[in-house]
């Protein structure tokens, strides 16, 4: 476990019994390589997760300013009125900004729109289970699935999280879901080459 975290590498524990000793066979073998390809996607997903981290947390902090602070209706106004008026609300908006960084609005209530995908039922038996194959499906095709809408109020230290991980999820499957997969493979299996050599240097 310590050399596969010094490598990255994915890492997965399964216990012997008097049934395995011989080895492993079948669906353990099936269920062990699952698991590990799931854990090194996840690995990937986690390290481009942390690399629009930063920009995530920026638009959560300003999709939450807009709702608290809605655009006022638009009013016949001359120039001089529109200067003041934007100088007003960006004064606003930062004494706001303030405010929900230090904390001090975690507790107030908004209403979000949070975004729900339906995955239509597959009724095909298999091993593995209908759950893991609807859910399999819903990762590698989600971003393509009809989306829906739906107003809930929630409280804005919710809010802020929610939007951050809607926003990360957004941008990295921009990149896509099979090129994670593609980009995990070989960096696992590098990965996995310097745990050998690590523990060839610790035998030896």
């Amino acid at each position: 476990r310590r050399l596969a975290g010094i490598a990255l590498a994915p890492f997965i524990k399964v216990e012997a019994s008097r049934f395995t000793e011989v080895g492993y066979v079948g669906r353990d073998v099936e269920s062990m390589v699952r698991d590990l390809v799931e854990i090194s996607v996840n690995m990937v997903r986690q390290e481009k997760t942390k690399m629009v981290e930063e920009k995530a947390k920026q638009f959560a902090e300003e999709r939450i300013l807009d709702i608290l602070l809605p655009v006022p209706p638009t009013v016949k106004m001359t120039d001089l009125d529109i200067q003041d008026s934007v100088k007003s609300v960006d004064s606003t908006r930062e004494k706001m900004r303030a405010l929900l960084r230090d904390g001090k609005l975690d507790d107030r209530i908004i209403e979000l729109d949070v975004t729900r995908q339906k995955m239509p039922f597959i009724e095909i038996f298999s091993q593995a289970g209908i759950e893991d194959l609807s859910g399999a499906l819903e990762q590698a095709f989600g971003s393509r699935l009809p989306k829906k809408k739906k107003k809930i109020k929630m409280p804005v230290k919710e809010a802020l999280r929610y939007i951050q991980n809607e926003e990360a999820i957004r941008k990295i499957r921009c990149d896509g879901f099979p090129s994670i997969a593609e980009k995990s493979t070989p960096s696992v299996e590098r990965a996995n080459a310097k745990t050998r050599s690590l523990t060839a240097l610790v035998r030896a």
